[in-house]
């Protein structure tokens, strides 16, 4: 069983918190706020260097390196809370990649590791609805066409100030 604050500190605060622990992890709900939960790592011993802690709360996913000095997660802790969901990751490969402006589209080798990953940038995501006016459509990369038309068939002119 997770042990849990007593009914009589439910909503306010109460002297230390309950801390317990799993395998080197230490979950313990703060004092300053009975709405939050702090994940904390203890002891790191057995997991491999370099490794990730990632916890699942309820809906909220929260990660960082397996340091006992620094890891410390906060959550907002649901109402009747039972568990959290504990991963381990160990990294199989890592590259920088060099963002391009107008690029959506890049493909990472790391080794054996090949994956293609869309980037797409916050004003880009607005666009994207915006298709060539063309059968099929293409997204726009640039200045297009005079006419353009939106997924829903409304055409546009390009030199409309609303359209950018």
């Amino acid at each position: 069983g997770v042990p849990t604050r007593s009914a009589a500190c439910a909503g306010r605060q109460c002297g230390p918190s309950p801390v317990f622990g799993v395998d080197g992890l230490a979950f313990g709900v703060p004092t300053r706020s009975a709405r939050a939960m702090e994940v904390s790592l203890i002891d790191a011993g057995g997991l491999p260097p370099g490794c990730v802690v990632s916890v699942k709360a309820g809906s909220v996913r929260r990660q960082g390196a397996a340091d006992p000095e620094k890891l410390k997660l906060s959550f907002p802790t649901p109402a009747g809370a039972q568990s959290v969901q504990v991963d381990v990751l160990e990294q199989l490969g890592g590259a920088i990649v060099d963002l391009a402006r107008g690029k959506e589209l890049y493909q990472v080798d790391v080794g054996a590791i090949r994956a293609s990953f869309r980037v797409v940038e916050p004003n880009a995501v607005a666009a994207a609805p915006l298709l060539a006016d063309k059968p099929g459509g293409v997204p726009l990369d640039g200045p297009g066409p005079d006419n353009v038309r939106r997924a829903g068939g409304a055409e546009l002119d390009h030199k409309d100030p609303d359209y950018s």
